[in-house]
């Protein structure tokens, strides 16, 4: 799997977290009958701090992971079966 593929697997899942973290703000809000007002402020805060902190780590994880993760070093010279002459 290439770095640019895992990246937008990255971007995809930063929003699944963000819109996720803004219904639970919404409904712990709900439950503890906060104004609807100060609720929605604080879901919107909450689903963009944890989109954006999601997004940037799973950015500098990436940068982790080298070029050529999927190369196999074959050498030519050396037979595993056959000893050598």
């Amino acid at each position: 799997m290439p770095k640019r593929k895992l990246i937008l697997i990255g971007y995809r899942y930063s929003i699944y977290v963000a819109i996720s973290a803004f219904f639970f703000a919404c409904f712990l809000g709900y439950v503890s009958n906060v104004a609807v007002e100060t609720v929605m402020k604080k879901a919107i805060i909450a689903g963009c701090i944890l989109g954006l902190a999601f997004f940037v780590s799973i950015k500098i994880l990436v940068n982790y992971v080298p070029d050529n993760f999927n190369v196999v070093k074959h050498e030519d010279n050396v037979d595993a079966g056959k000893p050598e002459e």
